[in-house]
């Protein structure tokens, strides 16, 4: 139960930040969340944004490729991203 919380208290800090425009905050926070749930498709995603914002485009495919492909249809501009970066 402890880790379930710290896994949910990670996501929700990380939005927050993420809300307030501070995303170099909130990327140490997605990363945190899959400390505790490894195959969290929002923390990927979000980390995979992040990266490709930043146009560290290893990192962002490793997070895109991390979400499986039936995750991959309900994430907005996913496979744009996903080929930029490749």
């Amino acid at each position: 139960i402890k880790e379930r919380n710290t896994f949910k208290f990670n996501k929700l800090l990380a939005r927050g930040l993420n809300s307030k425009g501070l995303s170099d905050s909130a990327s140490k926070y997605w990363g945190n969340a899959l400390i505790f749930v490894p195959r969290d498709v929002e923390s990927h995603y979000e980390l995979g944004k992040y990266y490709f914002k930043k146009e560290v485009y290893a990192s962002a495919v490793s997070h895109f490729a991390a979400i499986t492909e039936n995750e991959r249809r309900s994430l907005k501009e996913f496979y744009y991203m996903f080929a930029v970066s490749s």
